[in-house]
């Protein structure tokens, strides 16, 4: 557990927020790559799944390129905020309850979100999951 952490600012919980908004599109495409797999190829139901998958698509590449734009903004305007975000997400991967290769890889990328080696980590939603109480204390309520 984390011991008094600093209220979290404005942008780290904006720069939660998108990664959040990633982690629900992952879990949307992986259910859409599901229905494309072994759903129908034809009807109705497939072509509704060919306009959901468009759309969650798009939205997750979109969220993406605005998360990236987010932290190299933040870089510049409020690099401990960066820095915070990603001590709190490896902290965060250091108590899931996963496979340790999986928490240790994700422990490394969110050290080189850190340095600036890249913007943010394609998180590991099947292994790795968010302990809702840590996430509280680390990000308040918003994120």
């Amino acid at each position: 557990m984390v011991d008094e952490p600093p209220s979290a600012s404005a942008n780290l919980r904006a720069l939660e927020t998108l990664l959040g908004r990633l982690r629900v599109l992952l879990s949307e495409l992986l259910t859409l790559d599901g229905f494309d797999r072994w759903g129908p190829k034809s009807g109705p139901e497939y072509e509704q799944f060919v306009v959901d998958d468009a759309r969650a698509q798009s939205a997750h590449k979109a969220t993406e390129a605005e998360l990236a734009a987010l932290v190299m903004r933040l870089r510049f305007e409020d690099p401990e905020a960066v820095v915070r975000w990603a001590d709190a997400r490896a902290t965060e991967a250091t108590n899931a309850s996963t496979a340790a290769f999986v928490a240790e890889e994700e422990m490394r990328a969110w050290a080189a979100v850190r340095t600036g080696a890249q913007p943010f980590v394609r998180e590991n939603t099947y292994y790795v999951h968010v302990d809702a109480e840590l996430h509280r204390a680390l990000f308040g309520d918003g994120a």
